[in-house]
């Protein structure tokens, strides 16, 4: 039996859950396979157990403000905790199927990000080594080249700001673009963010500022 990857993460999964376990899929497999794609007959029985099992043994309690796990399902099942206790105990259950890991950077990574903005990220390092904030730009199917090719002609040469690669696609210098990517640009300081936002506020989809771990118990 293969030891499943353990990956560590940055932030909570759906804003509360800092655990998560992968699985095949574990639900509905009569009606998502092709027949010819059927898994096993013993494969299906363990994961329906696991299934009945993850539904039964993590039932809300009166206490509880969140739901104890969710279920994310695909082609693979995602289930997350809210408790690492849980977590742990999930841990011995059906090791057969279980695929990966995933654990937070730092137990308390939970009551850290609520002492900040939701669109803080905890990193041991800054965006690109030397940036502390990214924005995201907001795709639009009406003026999205203009906006782009006015961004890098502003700030492609600017040393406090780095434009992503996606931008620089979109003015027809390389490349396709559309909804599907994800168009940031990457400033110093917050004043560089100010001075931004005061120029594109209007195509702005969010913000997020790096807090490094190593300034956390400073």
């Amino acid at each position: 039996m293969l030891t499943p990857d353990t990956t560590i993460v940055n932030k909570l999964f759906y804003t509360v859950y800092p655990y998560r376990i992968t699985y095949p899929r574990l639900g509905r497999l009569n009606v998502f396979y092709w027949e010819e794609n059927q898994p096993s007959k013993h494969a299906i029985a363990m994961r329906t157990q696991c299934l009945l099992y993850l539904q039964t043994q993590f039932k809300n309690r009166p206490t509880d403000t969140h739901n104890r796990i969710k279920f994310n399902n695909g082609y693979h099942t995602h289930v997350y905790f809210t408790d690492k206790k849980d977590f742990l105990l999930a841990q011995q259950h059906s090791k057969e199927i279980h695929l990966k890991y995933s654990i937070p950077l730092r137990e308390d990574l939970k009551e850290i990000l609520d002492e900040f903005d939701s669109k803080v990220e905890i990193r041991q390092s800054l965006y690109l080594k030397e940036h502390r904030y990214k924005v995201t730009m907001a795709y639009n199917y009406k003026n999205f080249p203009q906006v782009c090719e006015d961004i890098f002609t502003s700030f492609g040469d600017n040393a406090n700001y780095s434009v992503s690669s996606n931008i620089k696609s979109v003015t027809n210098r390389f490349g396709y673009h559309g909804s599907w990517a994800t168009y940031s640009v990457y400033c110093k300081s917050k004043i560089d963010v100010e001075y931004f936002t005061f120029m594109f506020g209007e195509d702005i989809k969010s913000i997020s500022k790096i807090v490094l771990v190593s300034e956390l118990d400073k």
